[in-house]
């Protein structure tokens, strides 16, 4: 009978105690998820259009941009499903690991667009050069 009560009595105690060092446990604060910030705060999904371009500017290069998505979303699909052992991938890349191939795909599709922007007033003078036309840098005398 001793036996039996101290298992017993053992086995309240460890019942007792259990919870609540689980639960002293699971309440604690942990000190690095305190102050985290998601991983893409800040980061630009959609390519930025200055604003020196006109609204049908801005609608040739938004659906020029839309049409780039996805001719290189589809291009990447293309590589993931056949590698580089497509004739389509081996005439523009060779012998090429896929890896990169996806990666500059991907980084068009699914990367931070915020250091790229569109802009139709010439800032750099590069529309001036010699052999370059005003329409082809859409720019409006």
């Amino acid at each position: 009978m001793y036996t039996t009560l101290t298992v017993w009595a053992t086995a309240m105690t460890l019942a007792a105690a259990t919870p609540l060092r689980f639960e002293s446990r699971q309440t604690k604060s942990t000190p690095f998820l305190q102050n985290t910030v998601a991983w893409d705060a800040g980061a630009v999904s959609i390519y930025p259009i200055h604003s020196s371009c006109n609204s049908t500017q801005a609608a040739q290069i938004n659906a020029g941009l839309n049409e780039t998505i996805l001719l290189a979303e589809h291009a990447k699909d293309h590589v993931l499903r056949w590698g580089n052992s497509s004739e389509l991938y081996q005439k523009y890349f060779g012998k090429l690991p896929p890896y990169e191939i996806i990666g500059a795909y991907d980084q068009i599709v699914s990367g931070d667009k915020g250091s790229v922007l569109f802009r139709c007033d010439n800032p750099d003078n590069n529309c001036r050069l010699e052999g370059k036309t005003t329409r082809r840098c859409a720019i409006q005398d």
